[in-house]
């Protein structure tokens, strides 16, 4: 842990403060509202653990979980009016779950392994977040007959009730929603 420290501690070429400063600065940013922020600064903790100290990357993970629990309540006090505690108290057992297996897993993992583990959640994650917007993209008539486009949930419940859409109607809803984009482009521009 000694070796750590040093490292955590000193300034570059050999230390990492910098780097660790930078990372509690992208953890708050998200933690504070900006969205995939604290996912990003999770990443750069794992990518930049010093692979040269043996535990490298338990230790920066342990260096990292009392500022995350600092943050992450001070997040919830400023989320509050919109935090579901119901919700909460189904997610929580899971989260525990989840520790359990972390713990297990980190006793037979090296820090390559635990690397690569962290690489396929966040390929994962971007494939999760990232789907749907390439299906709009590639296929938008698809899309709109599917009701995965970004249309309002107002919209949404127009097209439901009348049931599936052919070709023809996804054409026009296409080209009203292209219109709308287009009136408020040129609002914002004009204004």
């Amino acid at each position: 842990m000694e070796d750590y420290v040093k490292v955590a501690t000193s300034l570059p070429p050999t230390g990492q403060l910098p780097t660790l400063i930078g990372i509690s600065l992208i953890l708050g940013l998200g933690k504070g509202g900006v969205p995939g922020l604290a996912t990003v600064a999770t990443a750069t903790t794992v990518l930049t653990a010093p692979s040269d100290v043996p535990g490298g990357l338990g230790y920066a993970v342990a260096l990292m979980v009392p500022i995350l629990t600092i943050i992450d309540v001070y997040a919830a006090y400023l989320h509050r009016a919109a935090l579901d505690w119901n919700t909460v108290w189904v997610l929580l057992p899971t989260s525990f779950v989840g520790m359990v297996l972390g713990q297990v897993l980190d006793k037979h993992m090296t820090d390559k392994g635990a690397r690569l583990l962290v690489g396929i959640i966040l390929l994962g994650i971007l494939t999760l977040r990232t789907w749907k917007d390439v299906l709009i993209y590639l296929f938008p008539h698809w899309a709109i007959r599917n009701q995965l486009s970004g249309d309002s949930k107002e919209l949404k419940v127009e097209i439901r009730k009348e049931g599936s859409m052919d070709s023809a109607e996804a054409e026009e809803l296409l080209d009203n929603r292209n219109q709308y984009e287009e009136d408020d482009t040129e609002q914002v521009e004009s204004g």
